[in-house]
């Protein structure tokens, strides 16, 4: 069977995933996909079943149970497969993508700054030009639990979908001219599924790299003056009253006061890295 090596290259974190090709059914045993493929005739013939060839409407029953069972099991099929991968590689991504270190402080995420080079923009006839643009994307927000590369990588897949046959027979193919219906819009549909998960998968991926490297951009641009830190205030509370069932002892408010804001006096920068 054709694999392919899918090289996901992150800042200086090479994440190496051996996976089938796109559209190739792994070898599973005789389970999953592989019975779906390999399914037979059933026993099912009401009167109306003609000598040959496949109806209209027969067809496009078939073709629907097929797509969805094929897509549901190349969506879960590649999710495991990700999942797989990342879980051995857990202890890297740790080490690359620790928020723990980029927090505030008082459970605050830092602000995501985007960073775009030698940009231009027309408009009329004027043409602007701008080597470096900074563009404060999120500003900072509070976590109850600082987030994980596991927050980012797995949106949009789902490992728990093996779904079965369909309980009623007339939803299986009947006849050879059936199962050849069968197999091509499983195949496809399969194909679909995994091409799904794989989309879904680096999406995710783009995501967590430029979010990570966004709170890390704006650590190095605070250094060196270019953009301020917010200011996180807390104000304490003896007692408060939450609404009227429900009273707090010991209680505190946490919030940015003042947000991040570049800094527009070049003076006060310390020179930028060519």
């Amino acid at each position: 069977m054709r694999r392919s090596l899918i090289a996901l290259a992150v800042g200086g974190l090479a994440l190496g995933f051996q996976a089938n090709a796109i559209g190739a059914a792994p070898a599973s045993g005789g389970g999953g996909i592989d019975q779906l493929m390999n399914i037979g005739p059933v026993d099912y013939k009401p009167a109306e079943l003609s000598a040959g060839g496949v109806s209209v409407v027969r067809e496009s029953a078939l073709r629907d149970t097929a797509t969805a069972l094929g897509v549901q099991w190349g969506i879960g099929d590649r999710s495991r497969e990700i999942s797989l991968h990342l879980g051995r590689l857990a202890p890297e991504l740790d080490r690359r993508f620790g928020f723990g270190r980029l927090t505030l402080g008082a459970g605050f995420l830092p602000p995501v700054i985007h960073e775009t080079r030698d940009a231009l923009a027309v408009a009329g006839n004027v043409l602007r030009i701008a080597k470096r643009t900074y563009t404060i994307e999120e500003p900072p927000r509070p976590v109850a639990v600082v987030p994980t590369w596991r927050d980012w990588l797995f949106l949009g897949l789902d490992e728990s979908l093996k779904p079965g046959l369909p309980a009623h027979p007339a939803l299986l193919p009947r006849d050879q001219h059936e199962i050849a219906l069968w197999k091509r819009a499983l195949a496809a549909a399969y194909a679909e599924g995994r091409a799904q998960a794989e989309e879904a998968f680096q999406l995710n991926l783009a995501r967590l790299k430029s979010t990570h490297e966004g709170m890390e951009r704006y650590y190095d641009l605070w250094k060196r003056g270019v953009v301020s830190a917010p200011v996180i205030a807390q104000v304490d509370t003896l007692v408060d009253r939450a609404d009227p069932n429900t009273l707090i002892v010991g209680g505190a408010v946490i919030r940015v006061t003042v947000p991040a804001d570049f800094v527009e006096t070049p003076s006060k920068w310390v020179p930028l890295a060519q």
